[in-house]
């Protein structure tokens, strides 16, 4: 029982034990490993050679088409997610394989256009393509993104083409798309300012027919007119005046008259009231009146300031007493209805004061004389005087018929006041909003226009290329370090598989322990190995010759295999030449290397 605990206990193998095991077998396991590398770098060559071209790109938002139609289904946001599937699509890849020539040899008919077997052939090629396209987005912000379009293919040039052509075929696709929804955007646009012009014509017009209806009576509060109503009061009361003093004047100047006798007035008396003097001339005759009189004149020509314009000055004073208060106290402005008509009225004011002569000729005493011919004068005169306070008083009642006209029309007004201002503030609200709106339409129409001229003229830059694919040299598949990776770990596998199955297939005893363990024996002593001049010769011969002859052969092997692999993968060019003339290629190699080594020194 215990001998058998004892041999169970020394069956189990520990590392070091394994270790040993390969120590002993080294040559074995170095040889192993050294064919499983040279036979892997020397295999690799068989393995497909594919090449990847990648073509970095960023997309950028198009502000100006995001306001034309607010598509939803079109917004940058869309287009990001879709962008990956349009740009390697089937259609976009069979597009690509034609412009490359890849369809030239597939059958086709009379009209050039591909058989039903061309046709299948042409999808199985853009599945095959499709499969070793890869579209990945490397950064991504609100207004800007950034893709990759990578493309594996055993042609170097093909890897180079087909992405560049997918993106380039992909850019022109969506500038067409940006310029047609640019397109119609304006004509929507267009359309929609257009329409909101005549809406506001419409609107204007209307609002220029309510105003020429309402004239001079839009106030802007019930106040307003209530001052206009006093106003017109005020000049009824003067004009009243006016007319009293006129009458009292005629029916003097008639006394006058009859005072004189109805005398006949002779045609060569003067028929209108004798001209303005000048202030120079305060005491003088009439410009009309006979130079040579008889004495006993009895009427005297004198100069008196012109009643008339004392009247309008004092009017004119009124009004800007109005105009004053209207502006300091009531905080009207100049816009104001009620300003505005008191500034036409002293404008009229001041233009006929300036039209009207400061001094009139005009007759001061009435001499009563026995001559005939100054009777008669004077009878024109106060005729003339007469005619003149009837056309007076008859301004007056024109003036006063006037006011009384305009002041129905104001109280009209004051009664519907409320509904007419409503209408009319419900007027301007609609122009002033059909306003906004169309200059809202109009700034979009002018952004979609300009991007739209800019997009004809080539200037707009929503897809640039960063960079574009270029000639592969080294292939991207296999990798040099998978291949000396895969050499070196499976050649230090095979070697310690080698020496594992020789060392379980070995049953000689090279130790005292292996002796102890098969035979279950006590080891009194160890003597050397006894070996006759023959043995000792073969050993000599395979220590000196045969086995420096393995070792240089392997390892010329792996630096020749592993020369072989790094030039094929790494450097192309290098290795066809290597290929055409090895020897000349490492000659020159280490002729380099020895001038480099040379010039470091």
């Amino acid at each position: 029982m215990m001998v058998e605990k004892m041999v169970e206990t020394s069956n189990k193998k520990t590392p070091r034990d394994v270790l040993r095991v390969v120590f002993r077998s080294r040559r074995l396991f170095l040889l192993g490993a050294s064919l499983f590398a040279i036979i892997a770098m020397q295999g690799a060559h068989y393995l497909p050679v594919k090449y990847t071209g990648t073509t970095i790109f960023e997309h950028r938002k198009d502000v100006a088409a995001e306001h034309t139609l607010d598509r939803g289904s079109e917004s940058f946001e869309a287009i990001r997610l879709s962008l990956p599937n349009d740009l390697a699509s089937r259609n976009a890849v069979a597009e690509v394989a034609e412009e490359l020539g890849l369809l030239r040899e597939l059958p086709r008919d009379s009209e050039h256009k591909l058989t039903r077997y061309g046709e299948m052939t042409k999808q199985q090629i853009a599945k095959g393509l499709m499969k070793d396209i890869k579209v990945a987005l490397q950064t991504r912000s609100p207004n800007m993104d950034r893709f990759s379009v990578s493309v594996t293919h055993s042609d170097p040039k093909l890897a180079e083409q087909i992405p560049n052509a997918l993106v380039k075929n992909y850019k022109n696709h969506l500038l067409q798309a940006i310029k047609r929804r640019l397109t119609d955007g304006s004509k929507f646009l267009g359309t929609r300012v257009d329409r909101c012009e005549s809406r506001l014509t419409e609107i204007t017009n209307k609002k220029i027919r309510f105003e020429t209806k309402h004239a001079g009576m839009m106030p802007e509060s019930p106040g307003a007119l209530h001052e206009r109503l006093q106003n017109i009061d005020d000049n009824l009361e003067t004009l009243e005046k006016q007319q009293k003093a006129d009458g009292l004047k005629i029916v003097r100047l008639r006394v006058q008259l009859t005072a004189l006798g109805n005398p006949t007035i002779p045609a060569e008396a003067p028929t209108t009231q004798p001209a303005d003097r000048p202030a120079s001339q305060p005491t003088t005759q009439p410009a009309n009146y006979p130079t040579s009189q008889p004495a006993g004149q009895p009427v005297e020509w004198v100069q008196e300031l012109n009643p008339e314009k004392t009247r309008l000055e004092e009017q004119l004073r009124g009004f800007k007493e109005q105009l004053n208060n209207a502006v300091t106290l009531s905080g009207m402005k100049d816009t104001h209805p009620t300003v505005k008509t008191l500034k036409v009225k002293i404008a009229d004011l001041e233009k006929r004061i300036e039209e009207e002569p400061e001094w009139i000729t005009t007759r001061k005493t009435l001499r009563k004389t026995g001559d005939s011919l100054g009777r008669r004068l004077a009878a024109q005169m106060i005729l003339t005087d007469i005619a003149a306070a009837l056309s007076e008083l008859e301004a007056a009642a024109k003036e006063i018929e006037r006011l009384l006209k305009r002041r129905e029309t104001i109280q009209l007004l004051m009664s519907n006041f409320a509904p007419v201002r409503q209408e009319y503030e419900q007027i301007v609200e609609e122009v002033k909003k059909q306003v906004e709106e169309r200059n809202r339409w109009r700034g979009r129409l002018a952004e979609v226009q300009m991007a739209l001229d800019a997009e004809m003229k080539g200037r707009r830059t929503h897809l640039n290329v960063l960079q574009a694919a270029e000639e592969q040299i080294q292939p991207s598949s296999p990798k040099l370090f998978m291949v000396l990776g895969f050499a070196i770990v499976g050649g230090l596998a095979f070697g310690g598989g080698l020496v594992l199955l020789a060392s379980h297939w070995n049953r000689s005893v090279t130790t005292t322990d292996d002796a102890v363990e098969y035979f279950n024996v006590p080891v009194l002593g160890v003597t050397s190995e006894i070996i006759s001049s023959r043995q000792h010769t073969i050993r000599r011969a395979k220590r000196w010759i045969l086995i420096p002859i393995a070792t240089t052969i392997v390892l010329v092997g792996l630096v020749v295999s592993g020369l072989g692999v790094t030039l094929w993968l790494k450097h192309p060019q290098k290795y066809e030449e290597w290929k055409a003339a090895p020897i000349s290629f490492v000659s020159h190699a280490v002729t380099d290397f020895a001038k480099d080594v040379s010039e470091l020194f």
